[in-house]
């Protein structure tokens, strides 16, 4: 906890999370992060996401004050796919969801990192199983009929925001102590919990990329509600 990152020590980095209200100090000693609005929090929908990087992002932001990637994030690689539009986001989501990887997939236009309307990601344990799932996945996205070559893939390393504070991710250095430190707060790690099963998350996610897709005239979400707008169009008037 002594251990300096940023502007402070862990425990003084934490501390002023508390003050600046991105942190809850709960009765225990632990730390629970305030939840985002519910709207934000269902642009994506996890897939397959069995690791957890709400732990992670809690570590970068506050114990680490965006000083230092996390020692956990090092073998974080991801393969990120870019649909043209919202007919290609749900082929997208289908073919994530019979795929083995953990993954995500959603809207990505409020991701200051990105000039994607829409993305999918893959998450990877280290390059050389980035690489091998950027191939089929490849094959996959190419021969799809609402795909096709033309969708940009690329294979990334840890989060963008991690880059756009920490450096390119090919220099990250992790430190002595980091790996123990972790392992450490994880006591002090709290998260709301989310009752939601996929299907609730699912079609959550569906209400707010539809209203996306309509807010961005990306008229193909008509295909997913029987050619009906989401909103009727206003009465206009000639101007003379």
């Amino acid at each position: 906890m002594k251990m300096r990152f940023g502007r402070g020590t862990v425990e003084e980095n934490l501390e002023r999370a508390v003050a600046e209200g991105r942190l809850e100090r709960l009765p225990d000693g632990s730390y629970m992060p305030r939840q985002k609005g519910e709207a934000f929090n269902y642009l994506y929908v996890k897939i397959v996401h069995k690791k957890d990087c709400r732990f992670l992002d809690f570590i970068f932001h506050n114990a680490y004050d965006q000083a230092a990637v996390p020692y956990g994030c090092r073998n974080c690689y991801k393969v990120k796919i870019a649909p043209p539009n919202f007919k290609g986001l749900i082929a997208l989501r289908e073919i994530l969801e019979e795929a083995p990887h953990h993954s995500k997939c959603g809207v990505d236009f409020f991701n200051p990192n990105s000039q994607d309307f829409y993305a999918g990601l893959l998450y990877l344990d280290g390059l050389d199983e980035a690489r091998a799932a950027y191939r089929e996945m490849r094959v996959i996205v190419d021969s799809h009929p609402d795909l096709g070559n033309s969708v940009q893939m690329t294979i990334k390393r840890g989060c963008s925001h991690f880059e756009a504070v920490c450096g390119p991710s090919d220099r990250w250095v992790f430190c002595n102590g980091m790996a123990e430190l972790e392992e450490g707060l994880k006591a002090l790690f709290q998260m709301p919990s989310d009752n939601t099963d996929y299907r609730q998350r699912r079609m959550a996610s569906m209400i707010n990329w539809l209203q996306f897709a309509y807010n961005l005239k990306d008229d193909t979400y008509l295909a997913f509600t029987g050619g009906k707008p989401l909103h009727k169009p206003t009465v206009s008037y000639p101007p003379e």
